[in-house]
């Protein structure tokens, strides 16, 4: 069978891991897509469509991924800690400063008046709906609405 073939006709696969590996991967995913969100919350620019595209990317990919040995999503606090707690719980307010400092550093337009209790907030909220919605293995088609609620 071709690519083409495999593509237009086969369901695509999730990715199945064991939960270290997938841990590990979406440990690897976590700053940049950390980042984009700040980015869309807290930057003035041109390029948002741009890194929405490439937010969506990594997102997918994060919720295609399956634990072995069933196959299946991991729980919601899976996600939720990897992607949120571990890098904001308890000091978001100061590890989202930081971040911003860099973006900032970068050369980003950062809107300089922005509440950051309430960037941490919709930041928050945005990977416990993107966390939940993992653990019931949402689509790739799925995710773009979730970030746009984020961003209204």
């Amino acid at each position: 069978m071709r690519i083409d073939e495999m593509l237009s006709t086969q369901p695509l696969l999730e990715m199945s891991y064991s939960r270290k590996r997938a841990e590990t991967v979406i440990s690897g995913l976590e700053k940049p897509i950390n980042d984009h969100l700040l980015k869309l919350l807290v930057v003035d620019d041109d390029h948002v469509n741009h890194c929405v595209d490439e937010l969506l990317e990594w997102l997918d990919e994060v919720a295609e991924i399956r634990l072995k040995p069933d196959n299946k999503p991991g729980p919601a606090s899976f996600y939720d800690r990897i992607l949120f707690d571990e890098p904001f719980g308890g000091t978001g307010t100061a590890n989202v400063a930081r971040r911003i400092r860099r973006l900032e550093r970068q050369g980003y337009n950062v809107r300089m008046g922005t509440d950051l209790d309430i960037v941490v907030e919709r930041m928050r909220k945005f990977h416990q709906t993107f966390a939940d919605a993992c653990s019931r293995g949402i689509e790739a088609d799925q995710i773009e609405p979730v970030v746009n609620q984020m961003m209204a």
